[in-house]
């Protein structure tokens, strides 16, 4: 991070603006890189949060890596790979991955962790054929996911580690920080979801700020970044979105300096903006119900653009990047008595009836749910724990040597208090 704004060319008195703005963003994290360096920081950067639909960015980089590897051919159609031969159309089975990776399939299939908009404005099948149409088709994106998962030998979640955590030395995400969400009476293809920190997506966006090159290696071929950010499809309608890529939203605020951007439910936002050397992350805690608002993101924007006042320092005063103290265990507990805890609890979260399964995960629990992902469990006392990310509390009741009659959980949104109570199944 830079010592001081003014390292980077910026007015820290112009800066104040930005930095009161924050507070009333509702945001829970935010980082500004400039020429690859923090130039301003809050929130929780190093906690990891749902990413939402930045997922299927960060899926459109993993098949930029396999494609220049010539272990995944866009042109090749769902019949070629075997997809669904059973249940698609001879139309269908006929979309490439290239059209997929554009959101213009043709296939109209009730897919996994859809929104009631995107439900509603399904088109009936067979209305348009692959490459004609574009709709934002959950279909197209967890298929991909499989896709990926068939012609790499390894999962999604392996791929993120191996091609992008460990080369872009990124400081918080695990492999079980990936989870899978599966929909009844639909498409059988899971949507792959995961956590991630701000600091770690400020790393993502900055390799494609870098045209795919990470200390001087390449990660990801600049001319597959360039395709992604085509815009395949374009939307005149929209004010904040120019067009469609692979994978990746043209943004139109900023469209002059080439700005494009993944997006996620909540207002998570990774911007890269080319021509002004700036990545933004912008993070809400979707737990929380909290959501950054487009307008109050925007002006934050402006006014970080509008307060660069000169130019790079040439060897400018560097500082460690300060992160928060996160939740941590408070007392030791041996994994045998852990292992009193394992199982499957049945529950509700909202209208929907779930179960969580709870298992050791090295020498920690590991709570792992389809709805609200997999966290770690830390142990507040001998039957309280704090969910590491989610901050929710659990609490094990009726302990008696191996048994737990409930498991409640509970957490404050704004000043309301929520409780929900799971049974262990029999």
């Amino acid at each position: 991070m830079y010592q001081t704004p003014e390292e980077a060319g910026w007015s820290s008195g112009k800066l104040k603006g930005a930095k009161k703005l924050i507070e009333n963003m509702n945001a829970s994290a935010v980082m500004v890189i400039y020429d690859g360096n923090v130039l301003l920081t809050y929130g929780e950067v190093n906690r990891r949060f749902l990413v939402h639909s930045i997922r299927k960015s960060i899926i459109s980089a993993l098949y930029g890596i396999h494609v220049s590897e010539g272990k995944i051919n866009i042109n090749k159609t769902l019949d070629d790979l075997g997809i669904d031969k059973d249940s698609l159309t001879n139309y269908e089975k006929g979309a490439k991955i290239s059209d997929l990776l554009k959101a213009r399939s043709g296939v109209y299939i009730p897919a996994a962790n859809e929104i009631g908009s995107v439900i509603n404005n399904r088109p009936k099948r067979g209305t348009y054929k692959p490459g004609e149409f574009w709709y934002y088709n959950n279909w197209d994106f967890n298929t991909l996911g499989a896709i990926l998962e068939n012609e790499t030998g390894m999962s999604v979640f392996e791929n993120i580690k191996i091609h992008l955590a460990e080369p872009l030395q990124m400081e918080d995400f695990r492999l079980s920080d990936g989870f899978y969400n599966y929909k009844k009476n639909g498409s059988k293809y899971p949507a792959y979801l995961m956590k991630m920190s701000a600091r770690d997506l400020a790393r993502f966006g900055l390799l494609y700020l870098m045209d795919g090159k990470w200390n001087g290696k390449e990660i990801i071929k600049e001319s597959w970044i360039k395709e992604s950010i085509y815009p395949y499809t374009e939307m005149p309608g929209s004010s904040n979105f120019a067009g469609y890529g692979y994978l990746w939203w043209l943004s139109k605020p900023y469209h002059e300096l080439g700005a494009y951007c993944a997006s996620g439910l909540g207002g998570q936002f990774i911007y890269i903006i080319p021509k002004a050397n700036l990545v933004f992350v912008f993070r809400a805690n979707t737990y929380q119900g909290k959501f950054v608002p487009d307008s109050l993101r925007l002006k934050f924007m402006n006014l970080i653009l509008k307060s660069k006042v000169g130019k790079l320092k040439s060897n400018p005063k560097l500082i460690s990047l300060p992160v928060s103290k996160l939740p941590f265990s408070k007392v030791k507990l041996t994994i045998d008595y852990l292992k009193k805890f394992e199982g499957k609890y049945h529950f509700k979260i909202g209208s929907d009836t779930t179960i969580a399964e709870l298992k050791t995960y090295g020498d920690v629990l590991l709570l792992k749910n389809n709805i609200i992902g997999n966290d770690i469990l830390l142990a507040q006392s001998k039957n309280k724990f704090i969910m590491e990310d989610i901050d929710w509390q659990i609490e094990f009741r009726g302990i008696k040597g191996s048994k737990t009659d409930s498991i409640i959980i509970s957490w404050v949104d704004g000043k309301k208090k929520n409780k929900i109570i799971g049974k262990p199944l029999k």
